[in-house]
């Protein structure tokens, strides 16, 4: 029993149980406006209350199953490949340094703007506004 709470508090099962009543409160407020509003019939809370007292073990048995996967669908301390530990991750660091660096954004005022308005306006007699 200790090892089922102490897994519930790792996994962070209190947190989607109570994001799951809340929410589920507020569905059974809206329900009730509803029902009340628009003259629905009077199985339509009762049913909603069914439904969401069977999704309920359904959406704690998907957050403890999902706590444990990773990125890409791995398991933690699963990998596609033999290649773990830190110096797998620092090879995939090394390799993401690698990378070319992506251009800044263009400044104001720069040459590539310049060059860019007055393409715009080359074949019009037209002179380019002052904030171009």
């Amino acid at each position: 029993m200790k090892k089922l709470i102490h897994e519930i508090h790792r996994r962070s099962l209190w947190q989607v149980l109570g994001i799951y009543v809340a929410a589920a409160w507020v569905v059974l407020q809206v329900v009730d406006v509803v029902t009340d509003n628009f003259g629905l019939p009077t199985w339509v809370a009762p049913a909603s209350l069914v439904l969401l007292l069977v999704g309920l073990p359904i959406v704690l048995a998907t957050a403890f199953v999902q706590e444990g996967v990773g990125p890409g669908g791995a398991r933690e301390g699963e990998s596609g490949s033999d290649d773990t530990g830190p110096a797998a991750e620092g090879a995939r660091t090394d390799a993401a340094a690698a990378r070319p660096a992506t251009p800044s954004r263009v400044q104001p005022g720069s040459a590539a703007r310049a060059s860019a308005r007055s393409l715009c306006f080359a074949s019009s007699a037209m002179s380019p506004p002052a904030h171009l």
